[in-house]
């Protein structure tokens, strides 16, 4: 399948403008306080990633954690920055440089994206893009949304944002960083298991079934490295070879 990459950058752009802006913050914080959730922190949603050659494998995660509880709070201050300026300024120069900051930001990132694994799995993290089902930084990081911040939050963002964003980035492949997000994605209705085939939303508010190879990055912390990576692997592996093809 043919991408048309400035449509989809252009698209992207747009959507990551609309997610800096978002004027369901409020909302959503009341929502996760009346349902005894996990406090959503709402100063600014965070980006999702876009390489600038991209090639149809996508990484769905759930949500953002809480950015002041690890060392990297001076690269998240920088990308927050940038965020918001993207969230101001229509041009493509900020949105530019907050992918690229995402993209050196994220070779310290615990899972997946990180220079290690990049380089065990073997890609380009230019070729790929990197979204979460739910864009705000919670208290605490879970692999399910659904659990974290409950539905009327995830299915809110699901289709506010998220959504759109797999439908413009039309992938082939989709890595899912944690195993549930298979389970989430059904629950959300897009995901149905047989043939691996992924239903999306249309414009118009029709559903469009794309054929996907789906797989899972697995964070049981009794497995060990290899065998988390190894469905993320048979994923990258068998992208990589449509490349080549």
């Amino acid at each position: 399948m043919s991408l048309n990459l400035p449509a989809i950058t252009a698209g992207f752009h747009g959507i990551t403008r609309q997610i800096s802006n978002c004027p369901n913050l409020s909302v959503c914080a009341k929502e996760c306080y009346e349902d005894k959730l996990n406090k959503i922190i709402c100063e600014q949603p965070s980006p999702d990633y876009l390489g600038p050659r991209y090639a149809g494998l996508v990484i769905v995660g759930a949500n953002p954690g809480n950015p002041s509880n690890h060392k990297h709070r001076a690269a998240d201050e920088i990308t927050e920055e940038l965020m918001r300026y993207v969230g101001q300024a229509p041009d493509a120069y900020a949105f530019d440089k907050l992918m690229a900051q995402l993209a050196n930001s994220m070779r310290e990132w615990k899972q997946v994206v990180n220079i290690s694994h990049r380089k065990k799995l073997e890609y380009d993290i230019e070729q790929i893009a990197y979204l979460n089902i739910v864009k705000c930084n919670t208290r605490i990081a879970n692999a399910n949304p659904l659990k974290s911040v409950g539905k009327r939050v995830t299915s809110r963002c699901w289709a506010t944002y998220a959504s759109n964003q797999l439908r413009l980035l039309q992938p082939t492949h989709i890595l899912g960083l944690w195993t549930p997000i298979r389970d989430v994605l059904r629950q959300l209705g897009c995901y149905h298991v047989s043939g691996e085939v992924l239903t999306l939303p249309t414009a118009d508010g029709e559903t469009v079934p794309l054929k996907v190879v789906f797989g899972n990055y697995n964070g049981d912390r009794r497995k060990t490295e290899e065998e988390k990576l190894a469905d993320a692997k048979r994923v990258i592996d068998n992208w990589r070879q449509c490349q080549n093809t």
